[in-house]
């Protein structure tokens, strides 16, 4: 249907002209209810709008009309009779009422859009749950979402409770729980919030079913932005809240026995992971079981679940869990470790002890977070990772110094070309030519002199996680070492020297170790002379010479 402002102007010129006069109420009513075309049934009723005149009567009939645009406009318009009354009043009124509610059911998607944002204007219970019933009709519908979350405010608690109530028929949007709980919070509706506990506390035949487990976490989530913690938050809080909150105990229990439990659906075990390291109890306990998780024989999905919950846990004991499990934890993975390292200052001095200590070399940290501990914002952090990364490389320092007259010799191709035959080519590639383990080295022709000296004679210096050595011991105590060349959720592909690739399934898994030192070993500076030196990196800028 045409915009209202593209209508024929003698039929609005008409409508205009009766509505000068309070006696045209009537013959406008009863375009609403009985003209054939629907563009004179909504004009006719934004007429009567204008002049005051609308009526429960007559929102009915629009809101029932058999045109989407009148429809919508008539839930638009009923939102100045919302505002006004309550729950009490005559029949018309409630026909009107129990009218606007089944609009939730609307075929049309514009009239469902407009209702989600007209019930804000409602202060009734009915209103809370029709905004539910609309959240859960149109779930996928982003701007429904976004108008539901707008009206929600005085109807949050109504709108949760509906939602988990059937939610063992229709789990609910994770996402939507995570916005009500947030705002249930926010507004310190404690009766609410302790109702809304209540019922995730609640067992069914002696379980909980997984939509509590996913609803305690987004409760989590709403505590923690609120007060940084679960107890932080229950200390703030009410008697009445206090006490809900000492029940959640059994869900958190139940999480615990989930994850232990191999036999549970991938589905339930994340959402155990979630909740766990959160409760009130137990918090070093559970931090250590969603390390275990990070074992290389857990299912990849399950790691980045067990990976988000550790970010959230703030405890000193998170980083001592996870340097517990440093030798066994893949590329990939370690990746992630670091940047949970380096996300909390107290989890970061644990990190710089451990390089101090030498339970993780300075090589493994890579240049990206070793660059992040170089300009890190505490300068007591900055001062100790210079102290400590300038230190580790001291000794190959010398080596590097000593052979610093390779920049002044003149390399000889031909003869690099059999250098990099002997020692290079089992484990890179070059032309062609070598196996693919380390980096290709046609990528670092264009580099230095000196710099090249540095990736030869100290190849640990800064290692990128992928070519780490690590060595897969399997159920059967059969041995693997090489790189990892890809992980998936249920497996790993080792490349071993010589460029053989063998996978090896997760669940086949007894251990995986690293080496914590690049499969490029040191000690070059044995077997190669100043000459040697200058002649094989005269090959390998050979290639940047080409391009």
């Amino acid at each position: 249907m045409d915009s209202p402002n593209g209508w024929q102007r003698d039929t609005a010129q008409r409508l205009l002209v009766q509505a000068a006069d309070k006696s045209a109420v009537k013959p406008l009513q009863g375009l609403v209810a009985a003209s054939a075309h629907p563009k004179t049934r909504l004009q006719a009723l934004c007429t009567l709008d204008g002049l005051d005149a609308l009526t429960p009567e007559i929102l009915v009939k629009a809101l029932r009309d058999s045109h989407p645009s009148v429809r919508e406009h008539a839930v638009r318009l009923s939102e100045s009779i919302l505002a006004n009354v309550g729950r009490e009043g005559g029949d018309a009124l409630r026909e009107f009422q129990d009218a606007l509610l089944n609009r939730f059911d609307d075929p049309a998607i514009r009239v469902r859009y407009q209702l989600a944002f007209s019930l804000g204007a409602w202060n009734d219970p009915r209103a809370g749950r029709a905004l539910a019933r609309l959240a859960m009709k149109d779930a996928d519908n982003s701007e429904v979402q976004t108008a539901v979350i707008s009206s929600a405010v005085p109807h949050v608690g109504n709108m949760i409770d509906v939602l988990l109530a059937e939610a063992g028929q229709r789990p609910p949007s994770l996402e939507l729980l995570d916005k009500l709980f947030g705002l249930a919070v926010a507004a310190s509706d404690e009766k609410s919030l302790a109702g809304i506990l209540a019922r995730i506390a609640q067992t069914a035949e002696g379980k909980h079913p997984a939509w509590q487990l996913a609803a305690l976490a987004g409760c989590l989530d709403a505590f923690e932005r609120r007060a940084g913690s679960l107890k932080a938050f229950q200390s703030g809080s009410g008697a009445e809240l206090r006490q809900t909150i000492d029940r959640l105990e059994g869900v958190f229990d139940e999480a615990r026995q989930i994850i232990g439990n191999l036999t549970t659906s991938d589905t339930e075990r994340r959402l155990a992971i979630r909740v766990l390291g959160r409760s009130l109890n137990q918090q070093e306990q559970d931090i250590d079981r969603l390390v275990i998780l990070l074992q290389p024989q857990v299912q990849g999905e399950l790691q980045s679940v067990a990976l988000d919950s550790l970010k959230r846990a703030n405890s000193p004991h998170v980083a001592d869990a996870l340097l517990s499990g440093w030798k066994g934890q893949s590329p990939a993975l370690r990746i992630e470790v670091l940047n949970i390292f380096l996300s909390r200052p107290e989890w970061t001095r644990k990190l710089l002890e451990a390089v101090e200590e030498k339970r993780i070399l300075p090589g493994e940290l890579g240049t990206v977070h070793q660059q992040k501990l170089l300009t890190h914002s505490n300068g007591e952090i900055r001062e100790q990772a210079a102290k400590l990364l300038s230190a580790a490389s001291s000794d190959r320092q010398k080596i590097i110094k000593d052979f610093a007259t390779v920049n002044e010799l003149k390399g000889d191709v031909g003869k690099g070309a059999g250098l990099f035959q002997k020692n290079c080519a089992v484990c890179h590639r070059f032309r062609g030519e070598g196996n693919s383990i380390g980096p290709d080295l046609g990528s670092v022709g264009d580099k230095s002199v000196p710099a090249m000296l540095v990736s030869i004679l100290d190849p640990n210096r800064a290692v990128e996680a992928r070519y780490l050595s690590y060595t897969a011991r399997t159920k059967n105590d059969r041995e693997i070492s090489g790189v990892i060349a890809a992980e998936t959720p249920n497996s790993l592909t080792l490349r071993t020297a010589g460029g053989t690739e063998e996978v090896v399934l997760r669940n086949d898994l007894k251990e995986l170790t690293s080496s914590s030192l690049s499969l490029m070993p040191e000690g070059f500076e044995k077997t190669l002379m100043p000459q040697d030196l200058a002649d094989l990196i005269a090959y390998l800028a050979s290639s940047a010479e080409k391009r």
